[in-house]
């Protein structure tokens, strides 16, 4: 399993966030969604790293969660501006 955590930056705040991918690609295609913005059209990611664990990953902050690469998607394009397209497809 890879784990990739994302730290954005949005209007002042601090946004963090883990994300659970199966191999390298997977983490390829997460940090490319992130560098373009976070859960809102207006985060912008400021630190990122992506690791490899093999083990059980225990996180330090009581309000952290894990979401898998799927899940990253739905919430990333649900913020995503050319979701919203105009009727000429």
């Amino acid at each position: 399993m890879w784990l990739v955590f994302l730290r954005f930056a949005d209007q002042g705040e601090v946004v963090t966030t883990h994300v659970r991918t199966s191999n390298k690609k997977g983490v390829e295609d997460i940090v490319k969604h992130a560098e373009q913005h976070g859960f809102t059209p207006t985060s912008r990611l400021v630190e990122y790293i992506g690791f490899y664990a093999s083990g059980t990953i225990k996180l330090p902050q009581p309000n952290s969660k894990v979401q898998d690469h799927a899940e990253f998607l739905r919430r990333w394009e649900m913020a995503s501006p050319t979701t919203h397209k105009s009727g000429n497809e």
